[in-house]
């Protein structure tokens, strides 16, 4: 077997904390399916588990603190925003620093045509990147229609809601009651709140 490339990084909290965040997940991804792990001790760093050479890596941080959003390397919000980077067997990988922000939450409810609850309806946020839309987080409704989003980067959303089935029989729809994403209504999302 080949040998991996170890990530070994430092990672530190916002600056509103007082300390650094612990049980941070961190995840080195690659287009092409290589991946690692990695998680916080109690001073913030992390070393990931060993990943392949390659390129166009990114990193994903993701908080246990529900309240703190998702953040991939270098600060950015979405897979496709973030700076992406190499990784040879000859040269190290410079330090892959982190701070998080607050986040926020999108909550509702979903219903069939009569008013009934909506079950098992796939809601995803695709986030604003100024010239396209980039998925970053999803949740399925629960029996009673109600869903969150959770841990949403600051930003300009769309809404989607889909079967999670895919046979039907309720159709793709955008918030606010669009067929498609270009007529859908957007929402700015501000940190710690939840808009419903």
């Amino acid at each position: 077997l080949s040998p991996g490339v170890t990530f070994s990084y430092t990672f530190t909290g916002p600056i509103f904390y007082p300390f650094h965040l612990v049980n941070v997940s961190v995840d080195p991804e690659s287009r092409d399916g290589a991946h690692g792990w990695g998680q916080t001790d109690e001073f913030g760093n992390y070393t990931t588990s060993p990943v392949l050479p390659g390129d166009k890596y990114r990193v994903r941080f993701n908080a246990q603190d529900e309240t703190l959003a998702l953040q991939y390397w270098n600060g950015k919000p979405t897979w496709n925003s973030a700076d992406a980077f190499a990784i040879s067997e000859s040269e190290p990988v410079g330090p892959k620093d982190a701070q998080l922000s607050v986040g926020a939450q999108v909550t509702g409810n979903v219903t069939q045509p009569g008013g009934a609850p909506a079950p098992n309806i796939c809601v995803s946020a695709a986030y604003d990147l100024g010239g396209g839309y980039d998925g970053v987080a999803w949740a399925e409704t629960d029996s009673a229609g109600n869903y969150e989003l959770k841990q949403l980067p600051v930003g300009t959303y769309r809404i989607e809601f889909d079967d999670c089935n895919d046979t039907g029989p309720f159709l793709e729809q955008w918030y606010d009651g669009s067929g498609s994403r270009d007529g859908a209504k957007t929402i700015n999302l501000i940190a710690g709140t939840t808009t419903n």
